[in-house]
């Protein structure tokens, strides 16, 4: 079984349809003074036929697509659906004609005889209904073919005409006059709903397995025909609203049944035709321009065999003369339909037999390349032969390309030429690169000895378009495509591709071929270079791995730092709660002694108890100082601008408010603004002109200035003051956390200050550095990238 492919039907959710079908019902009880009517007897027989001959048409309609599609689609499941609503339609046309009211159909009509048509019709359907969902378009069983399934749709029709207008006492009564329906009646509901919520669980379940959306037009017909036998196992009225209702109900399931047979049948099949018609559009077209492409490379062949000037003969296995080029009948002064199933000696040399010097001998022995020169007195002049192997994809030798140059005319140049192509030879040799030149046109018309040597093609094999026999299958198309392209447009020829190497590996080479032109703008030859960049390739290959690995390494790396920093919180709140709390008590208890105890103590104990007290609160501090330097690398930032100068104009306001008797000339640069962490670069500020602050506090006249500029290439910012200065050996360690390069008793602070700076700056994407010199001052710096903050 296959899974319905192309696009799906609208999705009808049960649930919905549920309530859809609900609704009406509760409308009209819940509005019941209002909505609840029942009908004129006539107004009702008007309407009970227009929507019962409404859904024969329908059934009617589901039998035509589903039986004469059926050539066509062969879907054994539309098949079974349509012959059984044959069926329906024509027992639901009896249950029209049999109705109270219409005229006599055969036998007086009645209610009963009406509703025995209607419960015939309805367990057949719901039965119908449930057997097909075990049907399968592709279901193999002789009895699912066309001729069975209509006689025993026209059968059971048959069957319950009879039984209904001849032998209607011997079926159960469905309605008495005056009482209505009968006990049968209303279990024969029942049972119909029961089959039919049956149906119902079966299709979900198939839709399920065979992933088929296009069934779901059926469970919803289904649940649609439960609330209309609902509505006529409960009815108190024929001619009530909540009959109006039902017939309404059954005329919406079978148009969804008709929906799902017609998708089925002929909107998808058609789907699936205009796709295979448009594949076979396509393939027809590529047909054709590959014939096309195949006649042209033909063509161009034939042009470029007979337009070559050297005589030139194609040879079977046994030397017998295949084809031959213009130039080689002229040659000769034949025909070349009179050289056809002579030897290449008896056409050349007018011989029986093979000559000793014979040079498709030894390529007969070795099956390479080989070439001699001779005189031949018949020709009147001396000719290099050159016979180079045909071979089969599978290496069978099929044969030779046998070539003649007069070589007359350029005996004297011979040394010279030998001498060209050994330096050819050595430089193919000796670099990863082969040069080639072809003319104007872009065709190769001379030898190419290091595309040979590399390649192991012949002469003859290379020219033309020869040479890209030796280019990988795959890229030859898109090789001469591009090659082609720019002979025709005269711009850089510039392209990869993978070279067979004469031991038959590929290796990968970048190709790039320039036009060289002539001073009038003509293009008078193209010179290129192929390099072999397989190592390259190789190296991307490891590269990408090695990349893959690293990431590895990295997500690995990142989980541990995960987990290290739930560990620095762990400790951060263990500084923060557990050991604050020993050190409160110590000072308290000190202080305690201190002012309960003061006559009890001399003056060594007092002293004791100070430096206790002291040293609780420098470790106090330095607690703060340690949770402050956590906070920082682990919070987040809030970017934003930040004016610079007036945090240094502030800071040193502050300062000297607090100090007023000290001396100190704050220069601050104006308009310094950049993006950062507002809070943070607070903290930078408030440190680092802290420290010019207290390493100024020796000086009598102190100076303390706030600045910017270019540095090194950087927006570099800076505090400088003339204090005590530091010892530039000592410059590594000033941003390590508790390294300080003063006592506490010289200046007072905890060595964290500075690693907060450069903590802050190096989140900011920043670096900080310090220059200084022992009692002359200190400059620190701290940079900022272009996007973050600038200097002016």
């Amino acid at each position: 079984m296959e899974k319905t492919t192309g696009k799906s039907p609208p999705g009808y959710n049960l649930a919905g349809i549920f309530i859809a079908s609900l609704l009406p019902f509760l409308t009209v009880e819940i509005f019941r003074p209002w909505l609840y009517r029942v009908m004129d007897s006539a107004a009702y027989l008007t309407f009970h036929n227009v929507t019962e001959f409404f859904s024969v048409l329908v059934s009617l309609a589901i039998f035509s697509v589903g039986w004469y599609t059926y050539e066509q689609s062969g879907d054994r499941h539309a098949l079974f659906l349509s012959t059984a609503f044959l069926a329906i339609g024509l027992m639901d046309f009896m249950h029209t004609l049999g109705y109270a009211g219409m005229p006599a159909f055969i036998t007086p009509n009645s209610a009963n005889k009406s509703t025995q048509f209607w419960v015939a019709v309805r367990v057949f359907s719901a039965g119908a209904f449930l057997a097909s969902a075990y049907i399968f378009p592709d279901s193999r069983s002789r009895w699912l073919n066309k001729h069975f399934l209509l006689s025993a749709s026209l059968t059971i029709t048959s069957l319950v005409f009879i039984g209904v207008i001849f032998q209607p006492t011997r079926l159960p009564a469905t309605f008495v006059e005056g009482v209505g329906l009968t006990p049968f009646k209303k279990l024969s509901e029942y049972l119909i709903i029961l089959l039919l919520a049956l149906a119902i669980l079966a299709y979900r379940k198939r839709v399920k397995i065979t992933g088929d959306k296009q069934l779901v037009f059926y469970p919803a017909a289904f649940l649609l025909c439960i609330f209309s036998e609902l509505v006529f196992a409960l009815y108190k009225s024929v001619f009530d609203t909540f009959n109006v209702i039902g017939h309404l109900y059954k005329v919406a399931a079978f148009y969804l049944v008709y929906q799902g047979i017609f998708t089925a049948s002929i909107k998808l099949p058609y789907a699936k035709l205009l796709v295979k018609e448009d594949d076979l559009r396509r393939d027809i077209a590529e047909r054709k321009r590959a014939e096309e492409a195949l006649s042209k490379a033909k063509d161009e062949w034939e042009l470029t065999f007979n337009a070559i000037s050297d005589p030139i003969m194609i040879l079977d296995i046994d030397c017998r003369i295949v084809k031959t080029n213009k130039a080689m009948t002229d040659m000769l002064g034949v025909d070349q339909s009179d050289l056809k199933g002579l030897t290449c000696y008896q056409a050349v040399h007018g011989t029986e037999t093979r000559p000793s010097f014979c040079p498709y001998s030894l390529l007969l022995a070795d099956g390479l390349s080989h070439s001699v020169e001779l005189h031949e007195s018949r020709l009147g002049g001396y000719f290099v032969v050159t016979v180079s192997p045909l071979y089969d994809p599978r290496k069978k030798l099929l044969g030779c390309v046998h070539y003649m140059r007069d070589i007359t005319e350029r005996k004297l140049s011979e040394e010279a030429l030998r001498k060209s192509e050994e330096r050819f030879r050595s430089l193919a040799l000796a670099t990863t690169q082969i040069i080639w030149i072809t003319d104007a046109t872009g065709e190769l018309t001379e030898d190419m000895p290091m595309w040979r040597v590399f390649t192991g093609q012949s002469k003859e094999e290379i020219k033309g378009l020869g040479w890209s026999n030796a280019l990988h299958p795959d890229d030859r198309q898109r090789t001469t495509e591009i090659w082609s392209n720019a002979v025709r447009t005269r711009t850089l020829y510039d392209t990869e591709y993978r070279l067979r190497r004469y031991d038959g590996k590929y290796r990968f080479f970048a190709v790039r071929g320039v036009p060289v032109s002539e001073i009038n703008g003509d293009i008078r030859e193209w010179i290129g270079t192929c390099t072999d960049i397989t190592e390259h390739k190789l190296a991307e290959d490891e590269i990408r791995s090695l990349n893959t690995e690293l990431e590895q390494r990295v997500q690995q790396r990142t989980a541990q730092l995960e987990a290290a920093n739930q560990e620095l919180e762990a400790f951060s709140y263990s500084v923060s709660h557990d050991l604050r709390a020993p050190l409160r008590a110590i000072d308290g208890f000190s202080l305690a002694l201190l002012e309960d105890c003061s006559e009890k103590l001399d003056e060594q104990g007092k002293s004791y108890l100070g430096r206790v007290r002291a040293a609780s609160q420098r470790m106090a501090n330095l607690i703060d100082d340690i949770l402050k330097l956590f906070r920082i690398t682990r919070g987040g930032m809030k970017w934003e601008l930040v004016d610079l100068s007036a945090m240094a104009h502030s800071l040193a306001e502050s300062l000297q408010k607090a100090q007023p008797g000290r001396r100190v000339e704050f220069c601050v640069q104006d308009d310094l603004i950049v993006r950062g962490d507002k809070q943070l670069l607070m903290l930078v500020l408030e440190n680092l002109i802290g420290n010019a602050w207290k390493f100024t506090s020796h000086n009598e006249t102190a100076r303390i200035e706030f600045g910017a500029g270019i540095i090194d290439g950087k927006n570099a910012f800076f505090v400088r003051d003339n204090g005590a200065g530091f010892d530039m050996k000592y410059v590594e360690k000033l941003f390590n956390p508790f390294q300080r390069l003063h006592s506490a008793e010289e200046f007072e602070g905890t060595g964290i200050g500075l690693s907060i700076v450069q903590r802050i700056v190096h989140r900011h994407g920043g670096e900080a550095w310090a220059e200084g010199a022992v009692h002359k001052g200190a400059t620190f710096y701290f940079s900022l990238p272009r996007e973050t903050g600038g200097a002016p």
